[in-house]
This record gives structure tokens, C-alpha cells and sequence, in this order.
């Protein structure tokens, strides 16, 4: 695969080199398909045959996780993007022209929770799931203690933060959350869209807010 060249939500071109996609590739569990891969026309096939508009990138995800992978993606390269549920819609919104598609179709699946917490709120159906569909016969789910909370699976494993480049938002960046100040340093201003705002000039300080962002301030 060598660099592409994806419309933008104003309707320009964004070329993105090959890592780039590849490293968005890596961060799905589904698939990411381009134009000419195996599984593309089936994948961008829908209801009504007569649109013909053709995505440059479809993301097939399979959870929560790909779609926010895809939506950050999409968001930090200024992408036009296209959503595929069932794809029935008769003016066929679920494709896009050249910007990413995000498809929903692969998520089929049901988790059904019939924990305590969904207990006040519909007693009857989470009891009948509890005992009929998940096989706990003559044990009430309105018996079964409350979650424990556990604050280690609450903490997010990577966060989102803003670059600024004196004083002015010009770019977002996901980072590990328990990144140091000198690695987050080191890889915003590794970034390409960092690196055009600085446009060679020497930086004076960064300041960074944990978790929140970082500001260059250049001469």
C-alpha cells in the first residue's frame, strides 16, 4: 500500500502516508478495508444498487472500541465520514465519497446484563432472562449481590489530548494516560501536523495541562 488520498469534510484531498493507515489498521479488531481489497464490494454493497459512491476506506468494526477508534481517526485527519447500519436507507447516506465508511454491520451480537442494576429498573424481564434464558432456575436474580466496584478497571488506558501551537488548537493526540511529560513532548512534536505549524522554528517552552493538553510556544 503506498500513501492515499482520502476526501475531506470540506471536500478537499488528505494524503495519508501508508503508517498512518496502517497503525489505524492495527488499532481495529475488525477489518479495514481499501479499494481493490477482498471483501470491499460486498462490504460497501447496500439496499439501493443505483449509488455509486465508492468509500476510500471502510472500517468494519466489530465493538465500541472500533468505532471510537474510527471516529478519532476520522476526527484527527479532517476525514468525510459515511455510518453503515443496515444500509436500507433509499439515498444511501451509509456511503461516502472517498472519506471513511464506518461500518456497524459486523456488530450483531447481544450482551445481556441481568445484574442487580438493571433489577429496579425492569424487575420482570431481567428475572425471566435470568432464569430462563441464562439457566439460574430457582435462584432470583433480585438475590444476587450488588457489583463490587473496582477503581483499576474504571481508569481509561489512553486519553485524548489537545495540541496547541501558541495558544491555537492545531491538532489532537491519543496517548498512553500514564504518559510523561517528556515522552508526550516527544511525540506531539514528532507529528507531522505539529510539525507544519512550527515550521522550523525553534521552540521556547511547552506547557503542558495532564491529561488535558499541551501547548508549543514557538517564536
Amino acid at each position: 500500500m503506498s500513501d492515499m488520498r482520502l476526501t475531506t469534510v470540506e471536500g478537499g484531498e488528505a494524503i495519508l502516508k501508508e503508517t498512518t493507515v496502517e497503525a489505524f489498521r492495527s488499532s481495529l479488531r475488525g477489518e479495514l478495508l481499501a479499494r481493490g481489497d477482498d471483501g470491499y464490494a460486498s462490504a460497501r454493497k447496500i439496499w439501493n444498487g443505483q449509488i455509486t459512491r465508492k468509500p476510500g476506506l471502510i472500517a468494519r468494526c466489530t465493538g465500541e472500541a472500533d468505532v471510537m477508534s474510527a471516529a478519532q481517526f476520522a476526527r484527527e485527519n479532517g476525514l468525510l465520514v459515511s455510518v453503515r447500519g443496515g444500509g436500507h436507507a433509499v439515498n444511501g447516506n451509509a456511503l461516502c465519497d472517498g472519506g471513511l465508511m464506518i461500518d456497524l454491520a459486523p456488530m450483531t451480537a447481544v450482551r445481556v446484563d441481568p445484574s442487580k442494576l438493571l433489577c429496579p429498573i425492569a424487575p420482570f424481564i431481567t428475572e425471566e432472562v435470568w432464569q430462563e434464558a441464562l439457566g439460574h432456575k430457582g435462584h432470583s436474580v433480585h438475590q444476587v449481590p450488588w457489583p463490587d466496584y473496582d477503581e483499576a478497571l474504571a481508569k481509561a488506558e489512553v486519553i485524548t489530548m489537545m495540541v496547541q501551537v501558541n495558544g491555537k488548537l492545531r491538532d489532537r493526540v491519543t496517548v498512553p494516560a500514564g504518559i510523561d511529560e517528556q515522552e508526550l513532548r516527544e511525540t506531539v512534536l514528532a507529528r507531522e501536523k505539529v510539525q507544519k505549524y512550527l515550521n522550523n522554528k525553534p521552540v521556547r517552552k511547552t506547557i503542558v495541562v495532564l491529561q488535558r493538553l499541551i501547548n508549543i510556544v514557538v517564536n
